[in-house]
């Protein structure tokens, strides 16, 4: 069973930022200033934060079998947060947020959930035994997911 005093759930994101002076206009490219890759998502970046803090945290989530999935999985590592309960797919892309932000200070946002909306219910009932051990005192859910697993995770929880 995995040992941990708080669980996160919801998505883990590799978001991919540009910085420019402005956005362009339908069909035009612009050249931009810089670019960032982090990794994202409400749930994780509250249980990195959690985990920062000195809280033992675990990580509920699924994600790509892919170099973003991997990337995601070594930033769990560095913080020591258990990924007992991240779950792998090779069927989609783990994933990612495209922002965009101009000088102005606005952003635009695409978002492709992936991994995120593929986690079912089932998928959640066949790792139930894991989810919640005696020292987990605190549930953090998010809704970044499927209603239906929601539901089932709280419904275990």
């Amino acid at each position: 069973m995995s040992e941990y005093s708080a669980l996160f759930f919801g998505a883990a994101v590799m978001d991919l930022i540009t910085y420019t002076e402005r956005f362009p206009e339908p069909g035009e490219t612009v050249s931009g200033k810089e670019f960032r890759k982090g990794t994202g998502g409400k749930a994780s970046n509250a249980c990195v934060m959690s985990a920062k803090l000195g809280l033992n945290a675990g990580m509920l989530a699924k994600i790509g079998d892919d170099l973003f999935g991997r990337e995601l999985l070594d930033n769990y590592k560095k913080y020591n947060i258990n990924i007992d309960n991240v779950l792998l797919t090779k069927d989609v892309f783990t994933a990612t947020a495209a922002i965009s932000v101009a000088d102005s200070g606005q952003n635009t946002i695409i978002y492709i959930p992936g991994p995120t909306n593929a986690l079912m219910p089932d998928e959640i009932s066949s790792i139930e035994a894991n989810l919640f051990n005696d020292n987990c005192k605190l549930f953090v859910p998010t809704f970044e997911c499927l209603p239906q697993t929601l539901h089932r995770v709280l419904t275990i929880a």
